[in-house]
């Protein structure tokens, strides 16, 4: 930047193209540079080229600056995965094409404004941005941090019940850590967004990544569109049902139902759809889809088929030409085919033989015209002036670039595809206009033909099956006897495979049934099966007497366990035989109903038989268990009947509900015969059984000093009045106050329910009590200086239950007050528990003060006593850094009074605060000069004087 200084905001004023161009690669000089620096070389140099080459083939037509940069980004995507990027945000960052620059219209130069700031991912990043994992594992993120200062990390918006923690925390300046949250077990599935963030001294920064939670692979997708064996297809688009544990999904095309030939397949798939392309006319193609997921790859969905349609491809020759084409402009020529009346749609349209005489063919325009009025412009004014067209037009060709002159016949790309016509009918007329746009020029179209490629996607609606099965499916499965009526639709005209050709028809026996459906030129044909199963035969006896036995056999087909239903009950069958026991006398009928739904019946005539046996027995008992077999009546006599009889049978024991679990009603029921086998009656003793309350235990009760240790109690073995163990609901927590922060109560109250609804709680109450808590000894020290007696760090207390407690103060105590000099300083901190615990921690400073020294004894010589004056005291500072100001010098002389030779002292006194004195002295000798010397002296004063 210090040789070239251009930004983006220069091309404002530079020349065009040159100047403009030397503001770009000035940029794209410092990309080089900047991919050699972090990649080497030559690595970064092949990095660079790549990325602008790509950038150029990624570009919008018409590009502005803006859009250039994002095309090179877009090529770092594509090519290297985004690792380049912010390095690449840099570089045009510093030159003004940073994340807030705006190009404006990317026509004009004028209208941009330039930004160097950077994108917020490359100053905190989080990487990838989504993470699947499959519980119980972990997901871990890189986070970068490209900001000036260390960031302390954290997070928010991870899932209830996960741990996040981090690698390196904090993070320094271009320093990275990895961010990993565990404990995913204990997470619901689903996606969440993570919140991660960077807090420094001045700056906060965030960045969101994904988290996405499995426990499962996905199972298998639903395949929706086309329906399986759908016809006429033509390249279809495949979707399928989306998979809520899925994330991307993976498709197979293939020609066979073992897919060993495959045709197209896609991994990765964000969304439920995939477009088929270039398939096969008349061909059967198989697909199926699986999802995929953190947890892995799941099953493939059922395979689906579809078959393509039928393509024909028909080329017609215009018979309307040759065709005038008038020299003057504006000059319009038309010429016209028609194709025939077919069945189907467009699938390819292709220009051939187009043979024009003209001289300066670029004076033409030509467009094709469909029966339905779609216009395509096929030539548009190309190879400017050679002369004549000889061509042909294929939206498939290999080169949309024509020869000039466009005479050899060759097939290339037209000006406008000709795929426009796709999806419409190909029948009708066909027209080419030819549009001369220029004077002197005439010529002649010669010939022109249209090869059409059509498919015949007329599909029939299905048979509509309606029957008299006595079921509601109507699927065509009938008894013998029964009818089912069969309906076309969708046509013109039906032609059955019975020869009617009414719409609908009746049949009643069994056989594929076909139709063909003509609708105008398109037909088609469908079938549908009817199936008629003769009926079941039953045998067995017609009369019998009252409470026997009768053992009923049937055949049906297919045969079916448990197959009868009679008139009243249903009958317990084994391989079509049955037994039917319980019928009232008179006449009954037996109904026996194969698995077609086919029936066959029987009518029964049961005599009675007079006897008299005693009341049926009742009693209620509490539980099930006491519902025990009765004792039945014996030495039971018939009326009219001479012929002893033998005991009871039984008993047959009924359970309502079945099986009795908690209340309800048991039945045993005893049969009586006489001697002769002849049924005489049944006998019954039935159970109510009705459940009675059960009891709990005393509640239960305890002190303790924390709400921490108020858990969750051991519960009571509580069991049901008929001895079953009950199992309570959750408890119900208490708290009073709430929240329980300090001392109150705690009551978890479980609610025991036996199987009947008899519920009784049980309740366990805690006490919090705080206990005192207990400080550390106290501190002392020794300073020698007040200032020195500074705020001391008080220790960590906790509450008896371990909370941090934060102290108030320090009260600070002097003493004496002020504390000048020597005494002592106490800080006492009162550190108080939520109960009201309180207790005082200080630490006490003791000042004593220490001596202090002063200058070594100053002395000096002088010739006359006059020069013996005070000299200047020097600075003097106590222990503890105070100027001390001593007192005014006693001065002593010897001989006194010096009137010629003697020594003068000047002895001066510093005192401190606490009373501690040193003297400085400064001693004067005075000594005799000879009388020539000072007049010499004198005069050279005088001398210098005058």
């Amino acid at each position: 930047m210090a040789i070239n200084t251009a930004t983006y905001d220069n091309i404002k004023t530079l020349s065009i193209p040159h100047g403009v161009g030397y503001v770009w690669c000035g940029m794209i000089w410092d990309l080089l540079w900047k991919m050699v620096d972090v990649h080497g070389n030559p690595a970064g140099i092949n990095i660079a080229i790549n990325l602008v080459n790509e950038g150029m083939r990624l570009q919008p037509c018409s590009p502005g600056f803006v859009d250039g940069r994002n095309a090179i980004l877009a090529a770092d995507v594509a090519m290297y995965g985004g690792a380049n990027r912010c390095y690449i945000w840099e570089v045009f960052a510093r030159r003004g094409l940073g994340f807030s620059a705006n190009q404006g219209l990317s026509t004009s130069r004028s209208d941009g404004t330039q930004a160097f700031d950077l994108p917020p991912f490359c100053i905190f990043d989080v990487t990838p941005e989504v993470v699947s994992i499959c519980k119980p594992n972990s997901a871990q993120y890189t986070v970068s941090n490209g900001t000036a200062e260390t960031l302390t990390l954290s997070a928010t918006g991870n899932p209830p019940g996960t741990v996040v923690s981090f690698l390196t925390n904090p993070v320094p300046t271009n320093g990275t850590s990895i961010m990993t949250i565990g404990n995913t077990a204990a997470a619901a599935n689903g996606t969440y967004i993570i919140t991660v963030t960077g807090t420094g001294i001045s700056n906060t920064v965030t960045a969101m990544v994904t988290l996405i939670i499995q426990s499962n692979v996905p199972g298998a997708p639903t395949l929706v569109t086309p329906l399986n064996m759908a016809m006429n297809q033509i390249n279809p688009l495949l979707t399928w049902s989306p998979q809520p544990e899925s994330e991307t999904y993976s498709i197979e095309v293939a020609t066979d139902l073992g897919f060993s030939n495959i045709i197209a397949s896609a991994t990765g798939l964000t969304v439920n759809i995939f477009q088929t392309n270039n398939l096969m006319s008349n061909t059967t193609y198989y697909w199926r889809v699986r999802g995929v997921n953190g947890c892995g790859t799941g099953s493939y969905s059922p395979i689906f088929s579809f078959t393509t349609a039928n393509i024909a491809c028909i080329t017609i020759a215009s018979t309307d030409v040759p065709k005038t084409i008038a020299p003057d402009p504006p000059s319009t020529t038309l010429s016209i085919l028609t194709f025939p009346n077919v069945c189907g749609i467009i699938t390819d349209v292709n220009l051939r033989n187009l043979n024009i005489t003209h001289s300066f063919v670029g004076d033409l325009n030509i467009e094709l015209i469909s029966p339905m009025g779609t216009v395509v412009r096929v030539f548009q004014q190309a190879c400017g002036g050679s002369d004549n067209i000889l061509i042909n037009y294929d939206d498939e060709a290999a080169s949309p670039t024509i020869p000039c002159p466009p005479t050899n016949n060759g097939f290339y790309i037209p000006f406008a595809a000709l795929s426009a016509f796709d999806g419409q009918s190909p029948s009708g007329v066909w027209t080419l206009r030819i549009l001369d746009e220029a004077p002197l020029d005439g010529g002649t179209l010669n010939a022109w033909s249209l090869e059409l490629c059509y498919a015949n996607t007329f599909t029939p609606a299905p048979i509509v099956v309606t029957d008299n099965s006595g079921n509601t499916a109507n699927d065509g499965i009938l008894c013998q006897g029964g009818t089912a009526t069969l309906t076309a639709s969708g046509g013109t005209s039906y032609l059955w495979s019975t020869n009617e050709t009414t719409p609908a028809i009746s049949v009643n026996t069994s056989g594929m049934y076909s139709v063909t459906i003509t609708s105008g030129s398109c037909s088609g044909s469908v079938s549908t099966t009817i199936v008629v199963n003769p009926n079941p035969t039953i045998s067995g006896p017609t009369s019998v007497a009252v409470g026997a036995s009768i053992n009923i056999m049937g055949s049906g087909t297919p045969a079916m366990t448990n197959p009868y239903i009679s008139s009243n009950t249903l009958i317990a069958t084994v391989n079509n035989v049955g037994l039917v026991t319980g019928i009232a006398p008179g006449m009954t009928v037996i109904t026996y109903t194969d698995i077609n739904g086919c029936t066959s019946t029987r009518t029964i005539t049961v005599s009675a038989i007079t006897t008299s046996l005693p009341p049926n027995g009742t009693a209620n008992v509490a539980c099930p268990a006491l519902a025990i077999a009765p004792t039945p009546p014996i030495n039971i006599t018939p009326i009219n009947q001479t012929c002893p009889l033998v005991q009871p049978v039984g008993p047959t024991i009924t359970n309502n509900p079945n099986p009795i679990s908690c209340e309800g009603t048991r039945e045993y029921a005893y049969t009586y015969t006489d001697c002769a086998n002849n049924f005489i009656g049944t006998w019954t003793f039935t159970y109510t059984i009705e459940r009675q309350p059960f009891t709990l235990p005393a509640n239960g009760a305890a002190t303790v000093a924390c709400p921490a240790l108020a858990v969750a109690p051991t519960l009571p073995t509580v069991t049901s009045n008929c001895g079953e163990v009950l199992t309570p609901a959750a408890p119900v927590v208490t708290n009073v106050p709430n929240p329980l922060t300090c001392e109150g109560t705690r009551t978890y109250a479980y609610t025991y329910t036996d199987c009947e609804g008899n519920t009784a709680v049980w309740s366990f109450v805690y006490t919090v009590e705080r206990s005192p808590f207990t400080v550390p000894a106290n501190g002392n020290a020794t300073v020698a200086c007040p200032a020195l007696a500074v705020t001391p760090t008080p220790p960590a207390v906790s509450s008896n239950c371990g909370e941090v407690i934060t102290p108030t103060g320090p009260v600070i105590t002097n003493t004496p007050n002020p504390l000048t000099c020597e005494g002592t300083r106490t800080y006492a901190y009162t550190y108080t528990d939520c109960e009201g615990n309180f207790s005082v921690w200080s630490f006490v400073y003791t000042i004593e003060r220490n001596p202090f020294t002063v200058p070594a004894n100053g002395t000096a010589t002088v010739a006359c006593p006059a020069l013996a004056v005070a000299p200047t005291p020097p600075v003097v500072l106590s222990n503890c850094g105070e100027t001390l100001t001593p007192t005014s010098p006693v001065i002593t002389n010897v001989p006194n009074p010096i009137t010629c030779e003697g020594t003068r002292t000047y002895a001066y006194t510093y005192t401190d605060c606490e009373g501690k004195l040193l003297y400085w002295k400064f001693r004067l000798y005075c000594r005799k000069i000879t009388f020539h010397c000072t007049c010499k002296m004198v005069m050279h004063q005088w001398h210098v004087r005058l």
